[in-house]
């Protein structure tokens, strides 16, 4: 009998038994709420009951650790609040994830990392991370610490840096990283220093002695901020470009302006044409608005005699597709509540599942609900091409932005105070440079070449026709794309 607890929502011909293993970071104070982010809707879709063919890893977002056991209830909340501001525990959101791929991977295995605003961060991080120092042999916990310093020191962030496509097609491997722990060329006075200090260490050394070099087949983040913490200005190697990432996507906000949300974007220049791929879709709204979360202003309310219509269009489609007759867009996603997130997590879905050999299983009730909700539209894969994929975006975008400033004094002040952000001016990607001067409300400037993949959504575009203006200043516009 057929299985249908599980579907991949594409063919899956030519792509060996492995299993996968899927890791999910949710944004700043995010977890599972009645506002829910893109990573927990993607967190219900990913098939969970077989660990045979696919781990899956969930963990909430900056602002919402605190250390277990020691924290009364009111320094708990100033706890959460200070990982939130100053990312107390942004080393303790790596290494978790971390230590469940380092406890779960096993040989074949395929990985795959999504995450949202700081969450984003994270998962770059731990991609990067996974980079430098590759993974550990199991049950090693204790080399955790001394392996994470060893990523974010000073020789893997100058790595970071300088790193090139070369004719090793990405790999970046050093005669002195083939060497590893049998380098004797480096004089007495340097091997104690390196035995004691991990930011002396060479990561390419130190992969190569104790642990295993792994590839990230995809990595899918909504709007990564550029830095984690709101107060405290703080980077890590291998968050621009990822020598180790074959496939990467990135969902960005148009309409955004606060000065600590300013994105952290691929640096397109160094990407290994032929051996990966990467693209950055712009996306209408706000940073929740394209990660999810976002509250719902008073016109975006449900209009519940329409429910019925919706799931007769919907039902319709999924049984007759091209031969049934054009959706009526004013119809369409009417059963439920516009959500521009919807958007954006369409299209990650359609990316990571069609690209080629990229396996993320997908729990077919979930898929049908979705489905069933207006939410994702069949075909998976392609949907973004589909008569009825364009109308349920289109319904989306009649949700307005959602402008934090306005809801949170908070936020306006953080505008006008000289505090540490990450600044817009510098051109080169690698070298990530603060500002305190105040952002005002400045749109995000992005200074993209025209050869980069970077594009306009084409939902927005739609709108721009109607009077839509983002806020985004691009070196070069954009082409538009699905």
């Amino acid at each position: 009998m057929k299985d249908t607890s599980t579907c991949d929502a594409r063919s899956t011909d030519g792509l060996s038994a492995t299993r996968s293993i899927v890791l999910c970071f949710d944004g700043t104070s995010n977890h599972f709420s009645e506002r829910n982010t893109n990573v927990v809707k993607l967190v219900e879709l990913l098939y969970k009951n077989d660990p045979s063919t696919q781990m899956v890893y969930y963990q909430t977002g900056v602002g919402t650790y605190s250390h277990p056991g020691f924290w009364t209830s009111i320094t708990e909340v100033i706890a959460k609040k200070a990982d939130e501001a100053v990312a107390w525990y942004l080393y303790q959101h790596v290494i978790d994830g971390y230590r469940f791929i380092m406890e779960s991977y096993r040989e074949g295995d395929e990985i795959s990392i999504f995450g949202f605003s700081r969450g984003a961060y994270t998962a770059r991080a731990l991609a990067g991370m996974l980079h430098a120092v590759g993974i550990l042999p199991k049950h090693n916990l204790e080399h955790i610490p001394f392996a994470y310093q060893v990523y974010a020191g000073k020789i893997s962030a100058q790595q970071s840096r300088e790193w090139r496509p070369t004719g090793d097609a990405g790999l970046g491997v050093s005669q002195e990283g083939l060497l590893g722990a049998l380098n004797i060329e480096k004089n007495e006075h340097d091997r104690e220093r390196s035995s004691s200090n991990p930011d002396e260490v060479n990561p390419k050394s130190y992969k190569m002695t104790f642990c295993t070099p792994v590839k990230i087949s995809f990595l899918g983040v909504w709007d990564t901020v550029g830095s984690v913490g709101a107060l405290k200005r703080e980077t890590l190697p291998w968050i621009e470009y990822n020598p180790s990432v074959i496939h990467f996507r990135h969902a960005l906000a148009l309409d955004e302006f606060r000065g600590h949300f300013i994105p952290s974007v691929w640096d397109h220049g160094r990407t290994v044409r032929g051996s990966q791929t990467a693209v950055e879709m712009w996306f209408r709204g706000s940073h929740s608005d394209v990660g999810g979360g976002s509250p719902l202003t008073d016109r975006a309310r449900r209009n519940p005699v329409s429910r019925f219509w919706d799931k007769v269009f919907i039902r319709i489609y999924s049984l007759f597709g091209k031969r049934a007759f054009p959706f009526p867009r004013w119809v369409v996603g009417r059963g439920r509540l516009p959500d521009m997130s919807n958007i954006s997590f369409r299209w990650m879905m359609n990316q990571c599942i069609s690209t080629p050999n990229v396996r993320i299983r997908l729990d077919a009730s979930s898929l049908a609900r979705y489905e069933k909700a207006g939410i994702l539209a069949p075909p998976i894969g392609r949907s973004g091409h589909t008569p009825l994929g364009r109308a349920l975006d289109t319904y989306d975008s009649t949700k307005e932005p959602y402008e934090a400033t306005e809801d949170s004094p908070w936020w306006w002040l953080m505008e006008v105070l000289p505090l540490p952000k990450p600044s817009q001016r510098n051109v080169d990607r690698s070298v990530v440079e603060t500002t305190y001067w105040p952002n005002l409300k400045a749109g995000r400037r992005i200074g993209n070449q025209p050869v980069d993949q970077i594009f306009l959504h084409r939902s927005a575009h739609e709108l721009q026709q109607s009077g839509y203006r983002y806020r985004a200043k691009f070196k070069n516009t954009p082409q538009v794309r699905d």
